[in-house]
């Protein structure tokens, strides 16, 4: 693979291994091919500040947020410059967002939630349907998730149905507490938390048809 011109900030690995997603703390963002290492599609200012997390839609479409606290939709095609589809930007002036996750209801993607986690604890959701081309689907805000405040959102993985979110978060600020809770989708309340002595780096649902619930 080749390069970002400052520290890689986010990172993914699309589900079936063919592609993968890269932003940095200058704000750009890449998409690299598996198979050679070519970086297909870029951009050198995705956001105003480091790109803090990253999600792949599908293979035509990327997501990021960053540390201007928006989340910006990306086309992914054979042009070597990303084409934003997408912006949105939760309230005035939002706090970084550091997580993100995407959920599809299937290949086609007809069916989607978005959901980001900010560095003041907030996690927004968005649902989404599509129809002809998938990259092209409106995003509708849903709900906006003030449990975690006073935290930053460290980690967000949806269900393999879809029906959940899991959310890490911890204090930023010091080696303080941290907190894995649960939200249902369907109504977006909290269903079940965890507190622990330690803030949350890493969380996540098993994505295995076998294991749904096991996170």
């Amino acid at each position: 693979f080749g390069s970002h011109n400052a520290a890689v900030s986010a990172f993914q690995v699309s589900s079936d291994g063919t592609m993968v997603v890269s932003g940095a703390e200058d704000g750009s963002l890449a998409v690299w091919r598996v198979a050679d290492g070519e970086k297909v599609g870029s951009i050198s200012a995705a956001h105003r500040g480091s790109v803090r997390a990253v999600a792949i839609a599908g293979a035509t479409c990327v997501m990021s947020s960053g540390n201007d606290g928006s989340v910006r939709v990306w086309q992914v095609s054979d042009d070597p410059r990303l084409r934003m589809l997408h912006r949105m930007t939760p309230g005035d002036a939002p706090a970084p967002l550091t997580a993100l996750a995407m959920w599809s209801a299937d290949a086609n993607g007809t069916k989607r939630l978005l959901a980001a986690g900010s560095a003041d604890g907030v996690v927004y959701a968005w649902t989404a349907d599509a129809s002809g081309n998938s990259t092209d689907c409106g995003w509708r805000a849903e709900a906006v998730l003030h449990h975690m405040a006073g935290a930053e959102i460290s980690q967000l993985s949806f269900r393999g149905d879809g029906a959940s979110l899991l959310a890490g978060s911890g204090e930023p600020h010091h080696a303080g507490r941290g907190e894995a809770r649960l939200f249902e989708t369907e109504k977006w309340t909290s269903i079940a938390s965890s507190s622990y002595t330690s803030g949350v780096v890493g969380c996540g649902y098993s994505q295995s048809p076998v294991t749904i619930d096991l996170a």
